[in-house]
């Protein structure tokens, strides 16, 4: 693959998981876990996660979650301090606290960032779709909907907004970047 991995992931117990499996599939040399939340400045976090589910911890409190206490960190920061140069792709998941993480990237700016779009986690967080792609456009990127077919992703026009039932993966790139990645052939905008 040639790509190195940075993985920011502030659950304990996930990160030993990530660096396990990484060790696991011969990739500990190329797979870098970094065991903090990504944020805005840095800071310590309460952090809830439910013991069956670790998978969707969050900033926010459901119930019945267990807190732990995490460390935060720009990661601007973090990646100049561990890794040098630009990434090309980062994956954002982070149960509504996407607007903090984009805060915290100072002026690294990934070519593709894909997002869950999560409207019951941004509201948890005080955000909106319109908040967060009004956050990605001030970075430059435009928002795309992402198939599970590999199709060119579609752009979505910025008076138009999905309606995901529960969940959805979006881009934010621009569309000069797609169709260099998914070639040029044109689609039409998202529904």
């Amino acid at each position: 693959l040639g790509a190195d991995v940075v993985a920011v992931e502030p659950h304990p117990g996930n990160a030993a998981r990530v660096r396990r499996n990484a060790k696991i599939n011969g990739f500990d040399d190329r797979v870098l876990v970094c065991n903090v939340a990504a944020w805005h400045e840095q800071a310590t976090l309460d952090f809830f996660s439910r013991a069956a589910d670790t998978g969707g911890s969050a900033l926010w409190n459901d119930g019945g979650q267990r807190k732990t206490t995490v460390q935060a960190q720009r990661l601007d920061y973090l990646l100049a301090f561990e890794r040098p140069r630009m990434p090309h792709m980062m994956k954002i998941d982070v149960e509504g606290a996407e607007e903090h993480v984009v805060d915290g990237l100072g002026d690294c700016h990934p070519e593709y960032v894909t997002c869950e779009l999560y409207p019951y986690a941004l509201d948890k967080m005080g955000s909106s779709q319109g908040n967060l792609r009004k956050k990605m456009r001030e970075h430059g990127y435009d928002m795309f909907t992402l198939s599970d077919t590999g199709e060119k992703p579609k752009f979505v026009p910025e008076n138009e907004y999905l309606r995901p039932h529960i969940i959805a993966n979006v881009l934010f790139s621009t569309q000069a970047a797609v169709d260099e990645a998914w070639g040029e052939q044109r689609v039409e905008a998202a529904e």
